[in-house]
């Protein structure tokens, strides 16, 4: 069990505009900075998807272009924003069919416009380098019998059925 006692009762006050006027200052403007961020964002998404020059875009609205190392979805990403696994999964979710992201993504005070620069097919060898000894056994099985079974059938074609369908 506890004993409480209270010894002083202070009633919150209400700081004077003056004392806190550069704060709220500081405040509107970075919101106000986020909001055309964001607009400058969106406008240069647009321009992308309309299959518009994003450098040049970029260029004459004084806007950072950068390009990430390729993200793969087996590989950790190391660069901003894609360490958070929803903007990667954006991100991957690009193709030569839809190479702009629709999301505009927010992080650490920037926004990012997410464009695929180049896509890379999966190496096919390395992945049948990296399947288990016995899942390799059973495909070559399965093709020694796919290659036995067709040396052993015998195709004909029946005239008559030629004939009839034309």
């Amino acid at each position: 069990s506890y004993v409480v006692q209270v010894n002083k009762v202070e009633i919150p006050e209400v700081p004077k505009f003056e004392k806190v006027a550069d704060k709220v200052k500081e405040d509107i403007t970075a919101k106000e900075s986020m909001e055309l961020a964001k607009k400058a964002a969106e406008q240069a998404r647009d321009k992308l998807i309309k299959g518009e020059s994003f450098e040049e875009f970029a260029k004459s609205n004084n806007l950072q272009v950068s390009s990430s190392d390729f993200i793969s979805k087996d590989k950790p990403a190391t660069a901003a924003p894609f360490t958070i696994d929803n903007n990667k999964a954006i991100a991957l979710g690009l193709s030569s069919n839809n190479p702009v992201a629709k999301q505009i993504i927010s992080e650490g005070g920037a926004q990012y416009v997410i464009a695929l620069q180049e896509e890379k097919q999966e190496d096919k060898k390395e992945e049948k380098k990296q399947q288990e000894p016995e899942q390799v056994g059973a495909n070559r099985l399965f093709e020694s019998l796919i290659k036995y079974l067709k040396s052993k059938a015998e195709i004909s074609i029946d005239p008559s059925l030629l004939e009839a369908n034309s």
